[in-house]
């Protein structure tokens, strides 16, 4: 019998570059969620958008990549990470290809649809690698670390796509976006391999058996809700308003502006393996994820009194500690996979995937509810102050649910015993 705390693949070279790939993906991915909130002025321009055409177009990726995320476990499994990654992809490369030529607002609806379904594969592609190829010990920092490499594409949102949109347009700049996504898309496909081990478990075990353990498992919705709570406020600042907030709300530039969305992807970078690592290091899942989220709702109930006049210094650190703490969330990829029967890892996994990419696209929409139709007529921060409730509120209920009602990782127990010496 294998030991699922042993290293499966010692030595081997080749899952690190698989696992770069995945993180190029990743990256890829995460530039083309948050692309649009600082090039709005010129969307605007050119397609003469209002808040709430904004709003959906950010959404409408988040719902087509958590709409993805669904079946992810099961073609996993079925088809093996290289078919699966390669070709969602290539899909991703269309839909910027088609949002690149976008004649009119609908079209780049239909390119958004298409770059959300397929840049899906990306997260959930190095999840499954990193479960597969590396020891279950590392899986928090690994995981941290491969989101921190597509952490880089949020870096790429920001002040170098201001500059690279202002020399070549955003059309071409998109279209080189879309070629990126092909050469990665092709890189994958010649590199990556199946599991260095079979894998037992889920092809074996019914679609819908698997979808009825989770949908009656409180533990899957109290660690979905966590993780897509605090997500909620990354992604809609992200995708949608930091954007606006920025340089509407504050008065900056929009190189400015930039620049503070620059330092938030940065944040966001290291906040993942950082917290990771503790994780891995304390041998704890639950400690890290519960004081995150505790932190995390305190900062953004004070956010509650912005006002225009906060010097600069404050507006950068908060969009430093917003993305830091809510880094947590990516512990709880590893506690579900932790918690899951073995069998259900995958699953466990790509649906607890589903939440924070819901609660994106709601976020964003329910707080464009309450802007101006132009959005360029926000005057103040606390326009935004249904964002800033809405995560106090949902990040703290999560928070005391996740401390009252879900269990350390067995694993991560086992570890301590054993490093103890009393197993």
């Amino acid at each position: 019998m294998v030991d699922s705390l042993q290293d499966p693949a010692p030595g081997n070279r080749r899952r690190w570059v698989m696992l770069g790939l995945a993180g190029l993906s990743g990256a890829m991915s995460w530039f083309c969620r948050n692309s649009l909130t600082v090039i709005f002025p010129a969307l605007n321009q050119d397609l003469n958008l209002s808040s709430q055409d904004l709003s959906l177009l950010s959404s409408l990726f988040f719902y087509c990549f958590a709409g993805s995320q669904i079946p992810l476990g099961i073609l996993f499994t079925k088809f093996g990470v290289r078919l699966v990654v390669s070709v969602g992809l290539g899909l991703a490369a269309l839909g910027c290809l088609v949002f690149a030529l976008a004649a009119n607002v609908n079209w780049a609806f239909a390119g958004r649809v298409l770059t959300g379904m397929g840049t899906s594969v990306s997260t959930m592609g190095g999840l499954a690698i990193i479960a597969t190829w590396f020891p279950i010990r590392r899986f928090a920092f690994l995981s941290g670390m491969s989101m921190a490499i597509a952490g880089a594409g949020s870096l790429l949102a920001s002040s170098p796509w201001v500059l690279l949109t202002d020399a070549l347009g955003w059309r071409n700049s998109m279209l080189g976006a879309s070629l990126c996504l092909l050469l990665i898309a092709v890189g994958c496909a010649l590199i990556m391999r199946a599991s260095p081990r079979p894998v037992v478990g889920i092809q074996h075990f019914p679609l819908k058996k698997a979808v009825r353990h989770l949908l009656l498992s409180p533990r899957f919705w109290i660690m979905g809700l966590t993780t897509g709570s605090r997500y909620g406020v990354v992604g809609s600042l992200q995708a949608a308003w930091a954007g606006p907030l920025l340089i509407y709300g504050f008065g900056m530039s929009t190189i400015n502006a930039a620049h503070i969305l620059f330092l938030f992807a940065v944040s966001y970078m290291v906040g993942m393996p950082l917290l990771g690592w503790i994780s891995d290091k304390l041998l704890t899942r639950k400690k890290v994820v519960c004081c995150g989220q505790a932190l995390l709702a305190l900062l953004t109930a004070g956010l509650l009194l912005w006002t225009p006049s906060a010097p600069v210094w404050t507006v950068a650190l908060v969009f430093f500690l917003i993305p830091q703490l809510s880094a947590c969330g990516n512990i709880i990829f590893a506690h579900a996979r932790e918690l899951a029967p073995p069998e259900l890892a995958p699953t466990a996994i790509t649906w607890t995937n589903v939440f924070p990419l819901l609660c994106g696209a709601l976020f964003i929409q329910f707080t464009g509810m309450f802007l101006p139709a132009d959005v360029s007529l926000m005057s103040h921060p606390q326009e935004l102050n249904h964002l800033w409730l809405l995560c106090a509120v949902s990040v703290g209920l999560t928070s005391l649910a996740y401390f009252f009602f879900i269990p350390e990782s067995p694993a991560m127990l086992e570890l301590k015993g054993r490093k103890s010496g009393r197993v």
